[in-house]
């Protein structure tokens, strides 16, 4: 089955009342924001780079969350997870008949102090 590629979306309130999606708080964009560095990991001195696989469901909503390469550091992986399913959302990928289907999306977030 061909897909086509996820386009990132940060969604409203409407829409995602439309999709079931709850909506991401508004942050211009990124996911990620420096103000999310665990303050624990900050104190410590503890940085890495997670690379994670979000499973998203036809209606663009992440439904899982898998570590592709770990950080070393439980509390970044787990930071990581948390905000992508809270916070992603995606356009659908479409199958050849322009229909919603489930996918895949993989990124790696890099936390440096």
């Amino acid at each position: 089955m061909i897909g086509i590629w996820l386009a990132l979306l940060v969604i409203g309130p409407e829409a995602a009342a439309s999709t079931g999606c709850s909506p991401p708080r508004p942050i211009g964009g990124e996911w990620v924001l420096d103000s999310d560095y665990p303050e624990e990991a900050r104190r410590a001195g503890i940085s890495g780079a997670v690379g994670i696989m979000l499973q998203v469901d036809n209606r663009g909503c992440p439904t899982g969350c898998e570590f592709i390469a770990s950080s070393g550091y439980r509390i970044l992986d787990d930071k990581t997870c948390m905000l992508m399913m809270t916070r992603a959302r995606f356009r659908p990928t479409l199958d050849e008949n322009w229909k919603p289907i489930p996918s895949t999306w993989r990124r790696t977030v890099y936390w440096r102090l």
